[in-house]
């Protein structure tokens, strides 16, 4: 009898040996998918907020560089990473001097020409800042000039100095447009004191 009720239990506890492994399958099988899901959703999380401090930090990153030449007021070449490269300031148009239709050139853009060498002198040491496009279509690097790494302080803004001191006028190039109503403040007061080439009666017909 005892012997009986032995195996009857022995066959109990062998068919739940059996049942509990296909149950916890089961459970695992059924859940999986949930357990993807929010494994995928993480990642992407993860990866659209990485992406956007990168673009973020792209954006504000300070590059140091030696001014080569000067092209004209509003375009430079410096020497980046060894490299020379071209660069065209950001926010402002400078009268022209060398372009390739001598119609276009005029005495205003070699006094805006003359301004930029006095100040950005060869040899010199300054920082570039980027906004939403890096080039031009004409391969230029488009970028902010600091004469200062403290890019918090809108005074060291070589385009900001030169639209305030009239030898360039500020413009809103889409979407670059970070230090565009600095720019454009800077403009009026230059009118308005008639700083510069705005002191020029032909300049200031031509151009307000």
């Amino acid at each position: 009898m005892n012997k009986n009720k032995k195996t009857e239990k022995s066959k109990y506890l062998n068919l739940n040996d059996n049942i509990r492994p296909r149950r916890d399958n089961k459970y695992f099988l059924k859940h999986r998918w949930i357990f993807s899901f929010i494994a995928v959703l993480v990642i992407f999380i993860l990866s659209f907020y990485g992406l956007k401090n990168n673009q973020k930090t792209d954006s504000d990153k300070i590059v140091a560089v030696v001014v080569e030449e000067v092209t004209d007021g509003d375009t430079i070449v410096v020497v980046m990473n060894g490299l020379s490269q071209r660069v065209r300031m950001i926010g402002i148009d400078a009268p022209e001097s060398v372009s390739p239709n001598e119609e276009e050139n005029s005495e205003y853009g070699k006094e805006a020409a003359l301004y930029t060498e006095q100040r950005l002198s060869v040899g010199m040491t300054v920082y570039l800042t980027f906004d939403e496009e890096r080039y031009d279509q004409y391969g230029r690097l488009l970028a902010y000039i600091w004469l200062n790494e403290n890019t918090s302080d809108i005074n060291y803004l070589y385009q900001f100095q030169m639209v305030k001191d009239g030898y360039a006028q500020a413009i809103k190039y889409e979407p670059n447009t970070k230090y565009c109503n600095f720019l454009f403040s800077a403009m009026e007061e230059a009118f308005e004191k008639q700083n510069g080439l705005w002191g020029t009666e032909g300049f200031c017909a031509d151009n307000h």
